[in-house]
């Protein structure tokens, strides 16, 4: 019969009616915090917290106690002061853009673009950044492509539910092997404290999904402070928007993706000062336009990709 460990957690399988922990060690462990904390023990099992400092699971006397030592929090608080003095809020972020027509891709990456893709799907171009499908994530999939391509910075499964950080950690540990940076995207407010800096030695980024009608989150921006920020969606508008944003507040933006230009060109729009315009097919543009080798599509999204990367060199 299959039981979860009082102590540790982990899923285990029972040999007896009364087998309350996996293995002698976290019976000895539970005895332990038994005689510290009262023969109440177990009901404070929800209570427990993973000490950033050394990993190990300690019970809080206070609700906003982090940490389970003095040495834990000063080891805690010397990291964030390096992670933040090697942060450049001030830096471009990397403009990414995530779309699967070759000659789309291409154009983007020939106006500065850097190429991204969602998992798993047809690549042209060596990836700069991967995603996974957040609505139907296939793990053994999407690791097999970061194991291919090995781009350098990649998503993980969204954190959607407080119950799957561990989930969320496994499918960071993983693809640690095959990436520089890892991007974890918390929904769950008041979660974040819980993300590590670095996994593996590899940097975690926080991904900030912007709220569109494809997806976003409900977490806070001030939750997000004096932390790495990848934008994911939204529009160049809002992108530089946030950035400006987090500027102000000391938290460096690294990338930003998004593919809402190449779904306006479709519609014959670009864009350009903030908004989409539809193509003027009797001016200036229309002359550059009949000139060109482009068709209507590809034409306008190189407007919009070149007016994009104009307006991040504008703001930066």
């Amino acid at each position: 019969m299959n039981s979860i460990c009082y102590h540790c957690r982990c899923k285990f399988l029972k040999s007896r009616k009364n087998q309350f922990y996996c293995n002698k060690t976290c019976y000895d462990d539970a005895r332990k915090m038994e005689h510290r904390y009262g023969a109440k023990y177990r009901p404070y099992l929800s209570n427990l917290q993973n000490c950033p400092g050394c990993r190990k699971l300690f019970m809080p006397k206070r609700s906003d106690q982090r940490t389970c030592s003095l040495k834990c929090r000063q080891l805690v608080s010397n990291s964030m002061r390096l992670h933040l003095s090697k942060l450049d809020k001030n830096k471009t972020p990397k403009i990414i853009f995530c779309g699967s027509p070759q000659k789309i891709a291409f154009i983007a990456l020939q106006e500065g673009l850097f190429s991204g893709a969602q998992m798993p799907a047809t690549v042209y171009y060596i990836p700069y950044f991967i995603d996974q499908n957040w609505r139907n994530p296939v793990r053994h999939l999407y690791m097999k492509a970061a194991r291919r391509h090995k781009p350098n910075i990649a998503t993980v499964l969204d954190w959607e539910r407080p119950k799957q950080f561990k989930e969320v950690m496994s499918w960071a540990k993983e693809i640690s092997a095959y990436v520089r940076q890892i991007v974890i995207i918390p929904k769950v407010t008041g979660t974040i404290h819980k993300i590590p800096y670095y996994v593996n030695r590899k940097r975690v980024v926080l991904g900030y999904s912007i709220p569109t009608s494809y997806a976003g989150t409900t977490v806070p921006l001030s939750e997000f402070f004096r932390r790495p920020i990848h934008l994911l969606g939204g529009s160049p508008t809002e992108q530089i928007r946030l950035w400006n944003y987090f500027r102000n507040n000391n938290t460096e933006v690294v990338s930003a993706d998004g593919n809402q230009i190449w779904k306006m060109a479709m519609k014959g729009r670009y864009w350009v000062d903030d908004e989409y315009v539809l193509m003027d097919r009797e001016g200036d543009l229309d002359r550059k336009y009949q000139e060109s080798d482009d068709s209507l599509i590809e034409f306008t999204f190189r407007l919009s990709c070149k007016n994009v990367m104009a307006a991040w060199r504008h703001v930066v």
